[in-house]
């Protein structure tokens, strides 16, 4: 693999997120086994010896900081809360902890499990990447109470 096929791949497994994420579904509004599974390929991409870059360590910590809101995304009646109107409280910590790490940002809570739990912490925020501008927002979120 060239490092444009895990450009376009990491592409591809944003928008497969994004699709768990933001559901175009009729059933639902969001598809959590979408962003389940988006989020497995991203570990395994994260693996591969020309997957651990910066830029893939930026797109796992974003999608760790998105998933971790997803228990408070649907309201009781199944409608997309917004970010202000949700939960705090039934957000998944671990997950976040895990996203901020992969920042190299202090986590708030320890983390005990996640798909990248093994990974090294990595210095990558000299390399830029779109994925390090979407998460400048998504972190701030993700850590406020």
């Amino acid at each position: 693999m060239s490092p444009n096929d895990f450009q376009q791949s990491s592409a591809r497994l944003y928008l497969l997120f994004n699709e768990g994420y933001h559901g175009a579904s009729p059933e639902t509004a969001v598809r959590l086994e979408l962003c389940q599974e988006a989020m497995r390929l991203t570990g395994l991409l994260l693996k591969h010896p020309l997957g651990g870059t910066p830029s893939t360590h930026a797109l796992a910590a974003l999608l760790c900081l998105n998933a971790a809101r997803l228990p408070a995304r649907l309201d009781s009646s199944g409608n997309v809360s917004s970010l202000f109107e949700q939960d705090r409280s039934q957000w998944d910590q671990d997950l976040a902890a895990d996203g901020l790490r992969l920042l190299e940002l202090p986590p708030q809570v320890p983390s005990s499990r996640s798909i990248t739990s093994r990974l090294e912490p990595r210095q990558f925020m000299r390399e830029p990447s779109v994925w390090k501008i979407r998460i400048g927002k998504t972190s701030c979120h993700s850590t406020t109470l």
